[in-house]
């Protein structure tokens, strides 16, 4: 598939994981993450997309190491977040405050969203309120 075609289908698939994800068919979103990352490995939303809806089914352990991957296949420091949140879901706070400081290590400073998102996550991991 040419690049000039691939783009819009890897956001059809993210659009369509997420309406069934959102529509309680996780099941279905499973595969249709699957295929987003066949096609585009070092998209960070298919992660995201896939381990939040094993996170849906009740995978969490499962869910856990696909926001590992997704962090290095992408390079993702949003994967890494998803991560901090899941394990500190679980009341594995150790783990959150190292994933969270992984992913602080990841932030590229341009991007400012990202920033504020982890500094948040940082804030809330180590037991502070975020502004």
């Amino acid at each position: 598939m040419d690049s000039a075609r691939a783009i819009p289908a890897v956001n059809a698939l993210y659009a369509t994981g997420t309406w069934l994800l959102d529509q309680d068919r996780a099941r279905d979103a499973v595969f249709v993450f699957r295929a987003m990352l066949v096609g585009a490995p070092s998209d960070e939303r298919g992660w995201i997309g896939l381990a939040a809806t094993h996170e849906a089914l009740g995978q969490p352990d499962v869910a856990l190491e696909l926001y590992d991957v997704g962090a290095l296949a992408a390079k993702s420091a949003r994967c890494l977040v998803g991560r901090a949140r899941l394990l500190r879901a679980h009341d594995r706070n150790d783990e959150a405050a190292e994933a969270i400081e992984n992913a602080a290590a990841f932030v590229d400073n341009t991007d400012e969203a990202l920033c504020q998102l982890v500094a948040y996550e940082l804030a809330v991991t180590h037991g502070g309120r975020a502004a």
